[in-house]
């Protein structure tokens, strides 16, 4: 009776223990992901164009005005390989890094920033042309310079009205959602359930310390869980399109971004987490062995 006991409770507690990992592995990456500094880093991997093989350019983002930009850089003597320096470099990227995160930061968190207006575009566009210039090898002509930033002006406020604001996002998505979002992303049900992860671990133990058989009711939890955990992070990629409307193209590229991040830090944790696990498993039978070989060895000396 004792010993069905036992074990009906190291089951449970295993089972929790399974649980545990994989709520505290998407409650670390869903709490990272929503950091300002994580989604900028996330943008940086972005490619806003590119130009396929036959010189044709397109773009996850302006899909709209992509052509039109590019027709009149060249209408204007503009060098393709400029433009394309220009709005994937790393002044546009962290520029538009930081209205998504602060866009993520209002919606979830509620806190209040100033919105990202056309000025400040025009003004990251006219102080950086040079450094456009020399990062894309190209040699400018002082009039080509004045024209593009000319020319970025008059699109700068078509671009900023592609990103929704925190409002437009509030009012697309549904409240229980946001809720939802707000509370796995809180530092303290994070660490609460780490801690009680970390316990359930530790419990077992002493309940399973006979023959060292906690060590495979740790792994086998903990191997289960890494498998969902795989799932999970193969699902992430493309999710933002569920959640936002399709005339958000920009928020919709970037959502992905960071989704593809969040599911390689999830992949990743899912190999430590196999690691683990295929470890403790050879530490069990290595004991296995050891205690079979100790019971033959007294088995032939009596």
């Amino acid at each position: 009776m004792k010993h069905a006991l036992n074990q009906l409770i190291s089951v449970l507690i295993s089972i929790l223990l399974f649980l545990g990992c994989i709520v505290t592995a998407v409650l670390f990456q869903t709490n990272a992901s929503l950091k300002s500094n994580y989604i900028q880093r996330s943008i940086q991997r972005m490619t806003i164009t590119t130009t396929g093989e036959n010189g044709t350019v397109s773009s996850p983002i302006f899909s709209d005005t992509i052509d039109e930009i590019y027709l009149a850089a060249e209408e204007n003597n503009i060098p393709k390989e400029f433009v394309d320096s220009s709005l994937n470099s790393t002044e546009v990227k962290n520029f538009f890094g930081t209205i998504i995160g602060e866009t993520i930061d209002q919606v979830v968190n509620g806190k209040a920033y100033d919105p990202i207006t056309k000025q400040e575009l025009d003004q990251l566009i006219e102080e950086n042309v040079d450094r456009f210039a020399q990062n894309s090898g190209q040699s400018l002509t002082e009039d080509q310079k004045k024209k593009f930033v000319s020319l970025a002006k008059s699109y700068s406020q078509k671009i900023i009205d592609s990103i929704p604001t925190s409002e437009q996002i509030i009012n697309h998505l549904d409240a229980k959602l946001i809720e939802n979002v707000q509370t796995i992303s809180s530092d303290h049900l994070r660490n609460v359930c780490l801690l009680f992860t970390i316990a359930f671990a530790i419990v077992l133990v002493p309940l399973k310390w006979k023959h060292q058989k906690w060590l495979l009711f740790q792994a086998i939890p903990v191997l289960c869980a890494s498998i969902v955990i795989i799932a999970i992070g193969c699902l992430l990629p493309g999710m933002s399109d569920i959640f936002l409307s399709a005339e958000y193209s920009l928020m919709i590229q970037f959502s992905n971004i960071i989704f593809s991040s969040i599911s390689l830090s999830m992949l990743i944790i899912a190999g430590v987490m196999i690691g683990i696990g295929i470890m403790e498993i050879i530490v069990y039978y290595i004991f296995k062995n050891m205690r079979l070989k100790k019971q033959q060895k007294n088995g032939a000396q009596s």
